[in-house]
């Protein structure tokens, strides 16, 4: 396996993941908030995770809409860190929309310019 086929591979791991793990987390703050405060910080930080995948894709030549996706998913993760974890923010309910728009936008950012080959959002 080349070095290529690897990053490729991590990508769409990745990807995949990156799907499930916020949706248990918020399913979480939905139905069961006292698990969401236990464990929410690992969803923040999973998404971290795409900080050195998109680094290295960057570094081996990759289009830079593979690599944005996964840099805007770390700066949401630094996000969702200082307003649920940090300064624990109440601006869900109700909705404080200065905190709302950037983190509903980083968040679903990168959902679409990670497919840039295969997304809905994408080429």
């Amino acid at each position: 396996m080349t070095e290529f086929e690897a990053g490729i591979i991590a990508f769409a791991v990745f990807g995949v993941a990156s799907q499930g793990v916020p949706v248990c987390f918020f399913a979480a703050r939905r139905w069961s908030p006292g698990v969401a405060r236990r464990f929410g910080w690992l969803a923040y930080a999973f998404a971290g995770f795409g900080l050195p995948i998109g680094a290295g894709l960057f570094l081996s030549g990759e289009s830079w809409r593979l690599v944005i996706g996964l840099l805007l998913m770390a700066v949401w993760a630094l996000v969702g860190v200082v307003v649920d974890l940090w300064r624990q923010r109440q601006w869900r309910d109700p909705i404080k929309w200065n905190v709302f728009v950037p983190y509903v936008g980083l968040f679903s950012g990168p959902r679409c310019s990670c497919g840039g080959r295969s997304g809905m959002c994408g080429e």
